[in-house]
């Protein structure tokens, strides 16, 4: 469906320049305003020690950063009709894709395409199913490798990696920047595009949650579990962090209530797990279709 914005509506960054910590507060304290304060929510990724953050209001109007981090070609995703962030492996069989928004929608969702200096060839590949369908890729089922990210709060990622590079803010967007257009949709369960299946039943042993309820997806092994965000804070509670086990994998969770954000680490160490946070609704729509795909391929 169409988003009702063309192609390249919002224009995806490539290889975007970067800042420090330090310069950020620079910047904050130079513009008397607020390019990130401590509440701002960003996606973090973490490649050999070599981490940056990414905030949310900057990718409202961009979607999709195609970066370099320690080496790795990777993207970084947000869909704010969705609330998905996910962390790509931008190499695909023989290929380094520069992924860019398509202006088209699937449930809802973010669909992007793989940018060709002649625009031949070109695949379509959903945000949240992970996985080319439509194009060339599609007809070779290819995937895109879902890498460890966490969505958590500035203050949280900055005192976790002081060292961190961050997401620099481009010219011509900044008073964008400045705005969220997506508040109001945000306030209430309603829908702006068709979706479907709609959840009729909440995940096995919970209440039932809202079409917007955040939940994040941690994948252990050959599966992903989802637990509700505010779940999460609530487990962790006054100390803020919580620890379990699933399908033999440690967990840890970091959590934050101002806002409410949850990060999911590998047992102690400071390694994170494969995560991918998403409205209830977009996360099982999603999902459905892939778990459906891969009855009938098996």
């Amino acid at each position: 469906m169409a988003s009702g914005l063309p192609k390249d509506g919002l224009p995806a960054l490539v290889h975007p320049p970067l800042m420090s910590v330090s310069e950020v507060d620079s910047l904050n304290k130079a513009e008397r305003g607020k390019y990130l304060v401590p509440t701002d929510r960003i996606i973090g990724f973490v490649r050999n020690g070599v981490a940056r953050a990414y905030p949310l209001r900057v990718l409202n109007w961009h979607e999709v950063v195609n970066d370099t981090v320690a080496g790795q070609p990777v993207a970084i995703t947000f869909n704010p009709l969705c609330e998905s962030s996910v962390v790509f492996q931008r190499i695909v069989a023989t290929d380094t894709l520069e992924l860019r928004v398509s202006g088209l929608l699937y449930n809802s969702n973010l669909l992007m395409y793989d940018h060709r200096q002649h625009g031949e060839d070109e695949s379509l590949w959903s945000q949240l199913q992970g996985r080319a369908i439509a194009g060339p890729a599609a007809a070779k089922e290819l995937t895109l490798p879902v890498l460890p990210c966490v969505v958590v709060s500035w203050h949280a990622w900055r005192t976790w990696f002081p060292e961190s590079m961050v997401l620099f803010p481009t010219q011509q967007f900044r008073e964008r920047y400045k705005r969220n257009p997506y508040g109001v949709y945000h306030g209430s369960d309603k829908l702006r595009f068709p979706v479907r299946p709609l959840p009729t039943a909440p995940p096995s042993g919970r209440e039932a949650l809202h079409y917007k309820e955040r939940i994040v997806a941690v994948h252990t092994g050959d599966n992903w579990q989802i637990y509700p965000l505010a779940e999460l804070v609530k487990r962790c509670g006054e100390g803020g962090e919580w620890l379990t086990y699933q399908d033999g994998v440690s967990l840890r969770f970091l959590c934050g209530d101002k806002p409410a954000t949850a990060a999911v680490f590998l047992g102690d160490s400071r390694e994170l797990a494969p995560t991918i946070y998403a409205f209830w609704f977009a996360w099982y729509a999603h999902r459905s279709v892939v778990s459906a795909n891969s009855s009938r391929t098996d």
